[in-house]
């Protein structure tokens, strides 16, 4: 299938393959050890576990550690990544113009960046 993109000879396309298969992976992992983490750590019911699980500076109350704060970090800077990098994709995939390209790539790269600003003030409590 023709998309229109001129081929290069760069391996970011080969890394961006390989990183959102890898932060696939991870993302799965790291739940299901978050879920374990917090059944081992509190006592809490499932409702509480999984909103922990996908959120987990702020959910339990336990965010006076680090740890546990730079472990929230990376998930949504990883998750964000994840889907920046699915959304860019799909939009080289249907964006034929250079111009609209740029456009389009500017502001996945924007509001990239604002979600790794917002994650990380908000993880490590800054406002």
């Amino acid at each position: 299938m023709y998309s229109g993109k001129a081929r290069t000879d760069s391996r970011w396309e080969l890394y961006a393959w390989f990183f959102m298969r890898f932060a696939g992976v991870f993302l799965l992992l790291a739940g299901a050890l978050s879920m374990i983490y917090i059944n081992i750590a509190t006592k809490l019911n499932p409702g509480v576990q999984y909103r922990w699980v996908f959120f987990p500076v702020h959910s339990v109350g336990i965010s006076n550690n680090r740890f546990v704060d730079l472990y929230g970090f990376l998930i949504v800077a990883i998750a964000g990544t994840h889907g920046m990098n699915g959304w860019r994709e799909v939009m080289d995939e249907y964006t034929q113009t250079p111009g609209w390209r740029l456009f389009w790539r500017s502001l996945i790269f924007f509001l990239w960046a604002a979600l790794l600003i917002m994650a990380f003030i908000i993880s490590f409590g800054l406002f």
